[in-house]
């Protein structure tokens, strides 16, 4: 299975076994095939409490649609998750701390370059 978070306005999901030529566009979308299937959430939770996730690529947005898309129960997971985020400005901060509450993701932020080889760097 992959997951994948791109663009601000867009997350997508591929996955041959439950998903076979569906290409999920918008957050909202997402959501409404995510809802229905309870498998999923529920190994998405299993990987979420269990695991430390690292998000790369997706915007802050992105992150949050596509988690609260999800059934998480009401606890707040104790084990942490990152994202790595091109971010700008003081904005975000705010949406950051949210993250943080909600789902215990620490954002690391950084300014691209034309090539994002700040990435690769981190990596």
């Amino acid at each position: 299975m992959v997951v994948k978070l791109a663009h601000e306005e867009t997350v997508g999901v591929s996955n041959p076994d439950v998903y076979t030529d569906t290409l999920v566009v918008s957050p909202a979308q997402f959501k409404a095939s995510i809802g229905p299937n309870l498998s999923f959430s529920q190994f998405m939770e299993t990987l979420f409490f269990s695991r430390t996730l690292l998000f790369v690529g997706a915007s802050l947005e992105g992150i949050e649609a596509y988690l609260s898309a999800l059934k998480f129960p009401g606890s707040r997971p104790l084990r942490r998750h990152y994202a790595l985020v091109n971010l700008t400005g003081r904005k975000w901060q705010a949406r950051a701390e949210g993250l943080r509450r909600r789902f215990n993701i620490t954002v690391l932020p950084f300014t691209a370059s034309n090539d994002f080889g700040e990435i690769t760097t981190f990596l």
